[in-house]
């Protein structure tokens, strides 16, 4: 009754493109997440004011109390929390997320709170559904990516090339992925921003951003101009004839 289909893929492909999927799937959910925690706040700060607030303390994830001299042993990531004056009064304002890159105590940042009810606060640059949207990004963006990579490569009919597309592909998505790391990090696009943060809060984890950034620049460019040319499957196939 029922007409048995065969796809004609080895298992590994059909595993593959099962992964890739998958990934993809789970980016675009959480990249609607940030477009929705995005919009939202974007709402919420509509009529705020801006105000320049100072890193105060730190809160580690697994508790509740700030820390500001000394970090909690047990905690790898923590809270920041920044004061700021509206009206001659002091405010403090957490972060929606934590981390392990902690700013210098007395960092600079722009607050954004509510004149009407200055408690109410956000803080500019990275937050919750920036996060989401770079995490949406990276899981839907990346396996695609290295999809179309390969299937240029595949149907390429030129017999020669100058250019790994797949070098090139990696290069591309390690510069991307630890620059947007170090903005999550630093909290500014910027190079400049992002050299005046790793100055004032160095921390030897932080050395893996800009190296893995430099070896993707160091695949990319090799990829673009210093490949070997790539040989055609027909000189291939007479030159073992």
């Amino acid at each position: 009754m029922f007409k048995k289909i065969r796809i004609g893929l080895p298992l590994r492909a059909i595993l593959a493109i099962g992964l890739i999927l998958l990934s993809v799937l789970s980016g675009v959910f959480l990249f609607i997440l940030g477009i929705k925690e995005t919009v939202s706040t974007h709402r919420q700060a509509q009529n705020y004011q801006t105000v320049t607030g100072y890193l105060y303390s730190y809160i580690p994830e697994t508790g509740s109390e700030p820390h500001s001299a000394h970090r909690q042993r047990n905690a790898t990531s923590f809270y920041l929390v920044y004061r700021y004056t509206v009206n001659g009064q002091d405010y403090t304002v957490a972060t929606d997320y934590s981390t392990g890159a902690l700013p210098e105590v007395g960092s600079q940042k722009q607050i954004r709170y509510d004149p009407s009810d200055p408690q109410n606060a956000l803080i500019v640059g990275p937050d919750r559904g920036g996060i989401l949207l770079f995490a949406g990004a990276m899981f839907a963006g990346i396996p695609l990516a290295l999809a179309l990579a390969v299937f240029i490569v595949l149907k390429s009919k030129k017999e020669k090339s100058s250019i790994d597309v797949v070098g090139a592909t990696f290069g591309l998505l390690f510069v991307l992925f630890s620059y947007g790391m170090m903005y999550m990090a630093s909290g500014t696009y910027t190079p400049l921003g992002i050299w005046r943060f790793y100055t004032r809060s160095f921390s030897p984890m932080l050395l893996i951003l800009p190296l893995l950034t430099a070896a993707g620049l160091f695949v990319l460019v090799k990829s673009l101009f210093f490949a070997a040319p790539r040989r055609g499957r027909s000189q291939k196939r007479a030159a073992r004839r």
